[in-house]
């Protein structure tokens, strides 16, 4: 099979996943604000990243779809409340308008807290004797030391006043963690061994910090006449993408050295590194 089509059929699974999830809150009147922020044409990139990274070790797919479903809604939460106008003040993301612009900021700042809310809800309900270890690890990438504190950090920080160091310091903390989590639970799950896990961290932190590198390079026209920390405008588009590129490499290193054959995480790496939008 063809990766393009491996990769398909594995996110037409996800969205079956997720949509079964959310059909379990029907109910609710947060149900309708919810599936149009988790099915408004996400890539389902850090859902992808855990079936890739544990299905290369040795884990079920099955085994997999819980934790890769608890962090996409994590991520769509985080998402939701990145568009608010507290934030960044977005009025359209994939092509279609901001949840708030659909309903109203209430009611979205309500559908990510559910959303958060009901990842936890769904780790919390599996029963694997590395549940507790991935709930410690998600919750360190979403929260204080990770997500959270990364876009804090993006709220605050000024590219006149900050420097490289600064950014890949928000970075890790506002993209490479949640996907260091995403890669690091497909291989708790498989049991991989300290080698394999270790090079997952490295792949992960890599590819994060290229993501926002090439995000950054993609936003320097809508960004130019702020102050918000860009790299691509701290240190010019040439020497990003250069950037960019050594962290590919180091990424491809890595899983080369502990002998994690895996086609797909190096199609998704390419993917995030080449992306034109």
């Amino acid at each position: 099979m063809e990766i393009e089509e491996f990769i398909l059929e594995k996110k037409k699974r996800i969205d079956i996943e997720l949509n079964k999830i959310l059909e379990k809150t029907k109910g609710s009147l947060l149900y309708e604000p919810m599936k149009y922020a988790v099915f408004s044409g996400g890539k389902r990139f850090r859902a992808l990243l855990t079936l890739c990274s544990g299905e290369s070790l040795g884990a079920k797919e099955r085994e997999l779809l819980p934790y890769a479903c608890a962090i996409e809604l994590i991520h769509n939460y985080s998402l939701i409340h990145d568009d608010l106008p507290s934030m960044d003040n977005d009025d359209f993301r994939r092509g279609k308008p901001t949840l708030h612009k659909v309903y109203d900021e209430g009611i979205a700042l309500l559908a990510g807290d559910a959303l958060l809310t009901l990842s936890f809800q769904i780790l919390s309900s599996l029963s694997q004797p590395f549940t507790l270890e991935i709930i410690n690890l998600i919750s360190k990438a979403a929260g204080i030391e990770g997500m959270i504190n990364g876009q804090a950090l993006d709220l605050t920080l000024d590219r006149t006043r900050e420097n490289e160091s600064t950014f890949l310091d928000l970075s890790f903390k506002k993209t490479a963690y949640l996907i260091i989590a995403a890669v690091k639970t497909g291989g708790i799950v498989a049991k991989a061994e300290r080698k394999k896990m270790d090079a997952l961290e490295i792949y992960g932190k890599n590819l994060g910090i290229a993501y926002q590198i090439i995000d950054d390079i993609l936003d320097m026209e809508e960004e130019k006449n702020t102050k918000r920390l860009n790299y691509a405008l701290l240190v010019g588009e040439k020497k990003a993408k250069e950037k960019a590129l050594e962290l590919e490499r180091e990424a491809l290193t890595a899983l080369r050295k502990a002998g994690i054959d895996s086609p797909c995480l190096e199609y998704l790496l390419n993917k995030a590194v080449h992306r034109e939008r």
